[in-house]
C-alpha cells in the first residue's frame, strides 16, 4: 500500500507464501477453504488464506535481493497439498507459476504494473512537487547563503523535517519502482527480434 515502506511491503509478499504453506497438511487447507460457517477463527484464516493469495497474484515477482527476482508462487510449489488443493478446482491460483507461462493478457496486466513508462506521468508529478515544496522551505530559511540564513523557527523546522522525511519516502518508492520492473524483467525476459 501506499503507506507502507517498500521494503516493508517486498518483506511481507516474501513471507506470505511461507505462511501459506505453514497452514498445514493438504486436509487443513481444504477444511479451511471449505467450511461453509460464517464466524469462527476457520473464516479469519480462510480469508487471510484468499487475501495473500489474491495479492501474490496481484504482485507475483518481487526483487529477493537487488535486483534478483522471486516468485511467489515458486515457494507455495513446496507445499505437498499445492496441485491438489490450490489448482485443482480452484481459481485461487493460476495455473502457470512462472511468469515466463504467463497468458499475454496477464502478462500485459503485469507489465502496466511492473514497468516504469506506465509510471512516468505520476512520477514526474511527484518530482516535480517535491522540488517545489523543497525549494520553498529554503527560500523560507533564507537560501544557500549561510550569510543570509535567518533564525529558523521551530515550526518551521517542523515543517522541513516532515518534507526532507516525505521527499526520501518518495525517493524509495521511486527506487522500488525500478528494483521491481528490473525483477520483472529478469523473471519474464522479453524475445527479441532476431537480425
Amino acid at each position: 500500500g501506499g503507506c507502507t515502506a517498500p521494503e516493508d511491503r517486498h518483506t511481507g509478499l516474501r513471507v506470505m507464501p511461507l505462511c501459506v504453506v505453514m497452514l498445514g497438511d493438504a486436509n487443513d487447507i481444504e477444511g479451511i477453504l471449505g467450511e461453509s460457517s460464517k464466524d469462527g477463527k476457520e473464516v479469519r484464516v480462510r480469508s487471510a488464506l484468499q487475501a495473500c493469495l489474491k495479492i501474490m497474484s496481484q504482485k507475483p515477482v518481487i526483487p529477493l535481493f537487488g535486483d534478483m527476482p522471486y516468485v511467489c508462487y515458486t515457494t507455495l510449489t513446496v507445499a505437498p497439498w499445492y496441485s491438489s488443493v490450490l489448482v485443482r478446482g480452484n481459481s485461487l491460483v493460476p495455473s502457470w507459476v512462472q511468469p515466463t507461462d504467463m497468458p499475454p493478457d496477464k502478462a500485459e496486466k503485469c507489465d502496466r504494473k511492473y514497468e516504469l513508462r506506465y509510471h512516468l506521468e505520476r512520477i514526474r508529478k511527484q518530482h516535480t512537487c517535491q522540488l517545489s515544496a523543497l525549494r520553498s522551505l529554503e527560500l523560507q530559511v533564507g537560501g544557500q547563503d549561510v550569510a543570509s540564513q535567518r533564525d529558523v523557527s521551530p515550526g518551521l523546522m517542523s515543517q522541513v523535517f516532515a518534507q526532507v522525511s516525505e521527499s526520501l519516502h518518495v525517493l524509495g518508492h521511486w527506487t522500488a519502482l525500478t528494483l521491481e520492473q528490473t525483477s520483472w524483467k529478469s523473471a519474464r525476459p522479453r524475445d527479441l527480434p532476431g537480425p
